[in-house]
């Protein structure tokens, strides 16, 4: 966990100990050593720790005495003032702080979090940006944090931010088959969620994104009117109930409306026949040097698959990447896009079509972080009588990397 959350983490723990009467008004709090050798932390972590605690006049530094207790929050619980102070230095666990502890002795402002499972320029960064900036606007602290598109991470992060006095989440859930039981835990508790890009089947979240499905129709229906038939889907295998999963249906409907169903290749199926399953599992939490290798894997697979499927006049990249390391493979190649193979993906960054951009589906980030925003204080505030799920409107902006098939 970053050295920036751990603190504040301690620091919390330390509130919810003086609320429910471990220590009181007056008491000395044990030594900064005692406290950091506890909690498992540096004495800089500690220190950081205290330190907040003592500009919020919490607590007061005497120096050659030690560090006392000065303005204790007060117990939400009548029965807190009853609680016997526990002797020597603190034995319980992690704590799950409440939200009135953090209001009172934060900065004032209420808390929200936002969980994503990665974010580049491509799609995230904007969001991220615009969802700090719109929390800002609305009087909310914000705690951000990844899960680098890990499930296990995703979890640990989730029960954070609620022990963080968080009162409510908006999170791109990471990728998988299932959904963590924390994330499941927290909407059966009735915990206020905002899921971006992926609707929650069957369980009552509030959502909001774009509908992929269409997208991915639009998107290759582009292709089809320009004469194009024999078309490459690049992108991993889809986890059901996910955005990437309703772009292959989308694929697939297109596919099937042109009557062009055996046409369609892709990527995903050729390499689980070609590595027959037994190819690198790359996890989530990879070193920039495994990153590296699996690029390079990955476009070794790339070059195999032109030269297996040498009829392919257009490819489609379910993200942005996907699509630049073809056209990468392409250029090395001497293939001319869009003359010699035309090229498209999901998301840019946003250079207005330059010469790194493809044709693309765009999605309006700014509006989808101001809308899950607006979702998650529906929420909070109890307006909204259960969850609400928004589509937005998306764009197939033309950057002239798909032609007319000669």
């Amino acid at each position: 966990m970053r050295e920036g959350l751990l603190y504040e983490k301690v620091y919390m723990d330390l509130l919810r100990r003086m609320e429910d009467g471990t220590y009181r008004k007056g008491d000395r709090l044990p030594t900064e050593k005692e406290l950091s050798d506890y909690y498992g932390v540096s004495r800089i972590t500690m220190r950081k720790a205290l330190s907040l605690l003592v500009e919020n006049e919490t607590v007061v530094r005497k120096p050659g005495l030690g560090t006392f207790v000065q303005n204790p929050p007060e117990a939400d619980k009548p029965a807190a003032d009853k609680q016997k102070k526990e002797s020597g230095v603190p034995s319980a666990a992690w704590p799950q702080a409440s939200a009135s502890a953090v209001l009172r002795n934060g900065t004032g402002r209420k808390r929200i979090a936002c969980i994503a499972e990665d974010a580049s320029d491509a799609f995230g960064i904007s969001a991220l940006r615009a969802i700090t900036g719109y929390a800002d606007q609305a009087g909310y602290d914000l705690i951000l944090n990844l899960s680098l598109n890990s499930q296990s991470l995703e979890a640990r992060e989730i029960e954070f931010v609620k022990s963080a006095g968080a009162e409510g989440l908006i999170i791109f859930p990471a990728m998988g088959s299932s959904y963590n039981k924390e994330l499941l835990r927290a909407v059966v508790e009735d915990y206020p969620i905002v899921t971006i890009n992926r609707e929650l089947s069957g369980i009552p979240a509030s959502s909001v994104g774009i509908d992929h499905g269409r997208a991915a129709y639009d998107l290759i229906s582009l292709f089809y009117e320009k004469g194009h038939r024999r078309i490459g889907i690049l992108g991993d295998a889809p986890e059901e109930g996910t955005g990437l999963a309703e772009r292959y249906r989308g694929f697939k409907a297109a596919a099937k409306h042109y009557d062009c169903e055996e046409e369609l290749v892709f990527f995903h199926e050729w390499k689980l026949k070609r590595t027959a399953g037994n190819g690198k599992d790359w996890t989530p939490l990879m070193k920039r040097e495994e990153d590296r290798a699996r690029y390079e894997e990955e476009y070794e697979l790339y070059r195999e698959f032109l030269q297996e499927y040498p009829s392919l006049t257009g490819c489609i990249g379910c993200n942005f990447g996907r699509g630049q390391k073809m056209r990468q493979l392409a250029r090395e190649k001497g293939i001319v896009v869009p003359g010699g193979l035309s090229l498209a993906c999901f998301d840019d960054i946003g250079y207005e079509c330059g010469d790194i951009s493809l044709t693309h589906v765009y999605q309006p980030e700014d509006q989808i972080a101001g809308k899950a925003l607006e979702l998650l204080e529906n929420r909070i505030s109890s307006k909204a009588a259960g969850p609400e799920n928004v589509i937005l409107d998306y764009q197939i902006r033309d950057c002239g990397t798909v032609g007319e098939v000669k």
